[in-house]
């Protein structure tokens, strides 16, 4: 699982010469120009030049910088300058690091958000204790403080280091499919879809423990605060993407597999009173647009997209493309990882004719 960093910082290395584009990327923009130094005429403003590195990523390596050089007289070369959105401490730790050096980058090119910045990012050195106090800092109220609800949070994470992985997994996957999200640090400090997910996730792991009181406390602070209300008893897998995120409902036996993206104004809902197994079986890799309803105790097969609007009430099939009100299939999934491509589009080729 790699980032795709194009639409965060494009630019070919004839034009790093230029003005930054910003100066919260100017100082990758110099390092760049000194690691290249000795590529003869790579900087050079000849026209000619304007094809033959073209950078993906603002962060180059010795490892990527020697496979630029074996590559150098190759017309086309992919070169993976991302980190992996791989699983454990040296991951998790690769991750903070990257935060705080955009969390720097950011208190430079704006003072007035250092208060913040530090308090949120930079005071800590560990991804958990970030996200400890960012959750508690937007969850706590005059019913209950900041300082109680990082300690709960605190000990999930110290009794589930999962939940932090997961966490990892979801920032991983805003970073990837979001094209407004430019950093890793956005989605930690602003990005209420992101940080609603961390705040179920603390109040599933409660509620798994038999701690339902303190496990609603948590689905109704972020339900007031961020628009998204997630029963506690759900099950919601990992790399989840809720972007725009507002008026979001998942009910009490809704399951939710990994890699899933959704848009704003989704249910996933009943269909009446009956309380037994009663809500939608979200496989992974899929995509839900803005405004779809999925109700019932039914399951939408792997990697199959929920047009805009769409009021679901039968199974999908893997890899079917689901619209209308009631929704049917109007065609094939369109790409194999609809939930990552974030392409709500149908080529004409996948539609189904009309019979």
């Amino acid at each position: 699982k790699y980032r795709p960093l194009s639409h965060f910082f494009r630019q070919n290395f004839s034009q790093v010469t230029n003005p930054p584009i910003d100066s919260l990327r100017e100082y990758r923009v110099m390092s760049l120009k000194t690691r290249f130094g000795n590529l003869k005429n790579v900087l050079d403003e000849d026209s000619s030049q304007t094809e033959i590195l073209v950078l993906d990523s603002p962060f180059v390596g010795n490892a990527q910088f020697d496979e630029v050089i074996r590559n150098f007289n190759v017309d086309m070369v992919e070169i993976d300058c991302t980190f992996p959105a791989g699983e454990g401490r040296d991951a998790l730790r690769a991750a903070l690091e990257k935060i705080r050096g955009e969390a720097e980058d950011a208190v430079r090119a704006q003072p007035l958000m250092g208060g913040l910045i530090h308090a949120c990012i930079l005071h800590h050195t560990r991804l958990d204790k970030a996200l400890s106090y960012r959750i508690a800092a937007k969850l706590c109220s005059n019913e209950m403080s900041m300082v109680i609800l990082r300690e709960i949070v605190d000990e999930a994470y110290r009794d589930d280091p999962t939940l932090v992985e997961a966490a990892r997994a979801d920032l991983s996957a805003v970073y990837e499919r979001d094209p407004a999200c430019h950093r890793l640090l956005q989605p930690i400090l602003y990005f209420k879809g992101y940080q609603a997910v961390q705040a179920y996730r603390v109040g599933h792991y409660l509620w798994t423990k038999g701690d339902y009181d303190l496990a609603y406390f948590f689905q109704m602070r972020a339900s007031e605060v961020f628009g998204v209300d997630i029963h506690p008893a759900a099950r919601v897998g990992r790399g989840i993407m809720i972007d725009h995120a507002h008026s979001i409902v998942i009910g009490e036996t809704a399951v939710v597999g990994d890699d899933v993206s959704m848009l704003h104004s989704v249910t996933l809902g009943g269909t009446g009173k009956e309380e037994e197994d009663r809500h939608p079986k979200i496989g992974d890799g899929v995509l839900i647009g803005a405004g779809a309803s999925v109700l019932g105790n039914i399951k939408v097969g792997n990697c199959s997209p929920i047009a805009a609007g769409s009021v679901v009430l039968q199974e999908v099939p893997p890899c079917k493309t689901v619209a209308g009100v009631p929704a049917r299939i109007v065609g094939e999934a369109g790409c194999a990882q609809p939930a990552r491509s974030m392409n709500q589009l149908m080529m004409a080729e996948d539609i189904v004719p009309s019979s």
